[in-house]
């Protein structure tokens, strides 16, 4: 009896360390979007890690333009534009079902998800010292969703608040991520892992068919490894 349960746990070690450690990753990093690391692991081969994710980091670099709330992008009216705007403005599909979305995540939360939170979050910009607390409770006051407005005729947002802001953060990020791993699920036995800090998202099955067991890497591990995290 002894000798049949060592014979059994040898196996199932066996199966456990070849799943975990004989299966080859293959890496794709993208530096630059959304101000953080992105990885992308796959278990096919480095060549369709690459291709998977040099499409991948076309569309995170067009979502981090159509979101990013501090840059102005060419050709791009995204949140930089509505912010600046005083009147309405006409947006992708794209940034309109997102802002939808952001008002259900909102909703849904009671709250506690705001993407109408720019007043607040940029008194953070560029600052040497904390916002003194007056400052923080007035722009609290400017932080109301109902101060954006849809137009679903034209495809038209604006906030009716001159004082209030968008800002997505986070939010884009993860949306972002899973727009990115949706677009390519044609690729068979194939899986990707989005690192953003702390972020992860995985699609698809590695080439084994074995559940996933992988460790994830942040940004902040990033940082830390240097050279270890250029890009391909």
């Amino acid at each position: 009896m002894h000798k049949k349960t060592v014979g059994v746990l040898m196996v199932l070690l066996i199966e456990l360390f070849s799943g975990c450690f004989l299966q080859k990753e293959y890496r794709y990093t993208v530096v630059g979007q959304f101000d953080t690391v992105i990885e992308i692991i796959g278990f096919s081969s480095q060549k369709e890690t690459d291709r998977y994710g040099q499409t991948a980091e076309a569309l995170l670099k067009k979502w981090n333009a159509l979101c990013d709330a501090y840059h102005p992008y060419d050709g791009v009216n995204g949140v930089y534009a509505v912010n600046k705007s005083s009147g309405w403005t006409e947006v992708s599909d794209e940034l309109y079902a997102l802002l939808k979305f952001g008002v259900q995540g909102y909703e849904k939360t009671d709250g506690a998800v705001n993407m109408m939170c720019g007043a607040v979050s940029r008194l953070w910009k560029n600052v040497t010292q904390p916002p003194q607390q007056s400052i923080l409770k007035e722009a609290m006051t400017h932080t109301d969703i109902n101060a954006l407005e849809f137009d679903d005729t034209n495809r038209r947002v604006r906030i009716t608040d001159p004082k209030a802001a968008l800002d997505l953060g986070a939010f884009a990020k993860g949306y972002a991520c899973g727009g990115a791993v949706g677009k390519r699920r044609f690729y068979r036995n194939f899986k990707r892992d989005f690192l953003r800090g702390g972020d992860r998202r995985a699609d698809g099955a590695r080439g084994d068919s074995r559940p996933e067991g992988r460790r994830i890497r942040t940004n902040r591990d990033a940082a830390r490894q240097g050279a270890g995290y250029k890009r391909r």
